[in-house]
């Protein structure tokens, strides 16, 4: 759980308004927790329905997760070129030190072969917050993705490497669109800035001598066997 840290949540009498705060409290949470781990990312349903008395709606919305995963959520924003409020979480898991040098040698395009249990632990623990359509930064949608293509293979993979990486947006083309493209990506590119839920994560990964594109759109995940 994630304990004695400030909280960035919190909309003060000098903020004049709503999309103030949400920019406030959206570069505060990217030094939210310095212990590393996966961040989870869940929309906030009561914003945009002209609701007279937002903030406290929020406030009151935000108990539920809280409550259901003990875990302390923050308040963010996961917009593009506009405010769209979001709780943010970090699930630091069990050594996480192993859990984060094995995620950041795969996203280096490194060839994995040891500690491969981490993937399908890790994602247990994601898939507790799946029905909440959550989105996440390119290290949990790795996750995804290599358990998209554990399902595939029907087992998890001996071996796993990231071989492309590329990331596109919902608001430029759809995301069928973006699915039926023939064009994987040949190289591993940058991640985006910050968690956008608008954000399609694209990753080319071998496994098992066999090769996969897979799409991360929130918790929609769309595996594609490459020949």
């Amino acid at each position: 759980m994630m304990m004695g840290h400030p909280q960035v949540g919190t909309f003060t009498k000098h903020i004049v308004s709503r999309q103030e705060a949400l920019a406030e409290c959206a570069e505060a949470s990217q030094c939210m927790d310095k212990r590393g781990g996966i961040k989870i990312y869940i929309s906030d349903p009561t914003y945009g329905r002209g609701n007279i008395d937002w903030e406290k709606e929020s406030t009151e919305f935000k108990r539920q997760p809280e409550a259901e995963f003990h875990l302390q959520f923050e308040v963010t924003s996961i917009g593009t070129g506009a405010a769209e409020p979001a709780f943010v979480t970090v699930l630091v898991e069990f050594a996480k030190y192993v859990t984060g040098g094995v995620i950041a040698l795969f996203l280096l395009g490194e060839t994995i072969e040891k500690n491969l249990d981490v993937w399908p632990r890790l994602h247990k623990r994601l898939t507790e917050f799946l029905r909440h359509r959550p989105t996440f930064e390119i290290d949990g949608a790795a996750v995804l993705a290599v358990e998209a293509i554990s399902s595939a293979i029907g087992t998890t993979p001996r071996t796993v490497q990231l071989l492309g990486y590329r990331y596109e947006s919902v608001l430029v083309r759809p995301l069928e669109e973006i699915v039926r493209e023939e064009v994987e990506p040949s190289s591993i590119a940058q991640p985006p800035e910050r968690a956008r839920s608008a954000t399609v994560h694209v990753f080319k990964i071998q496994a098992e001598g066999r090769i996969f594109k897979v799409l991360v759109c929130r918790s929609e995940v769309t595996a594609i066997e490459l020949h």
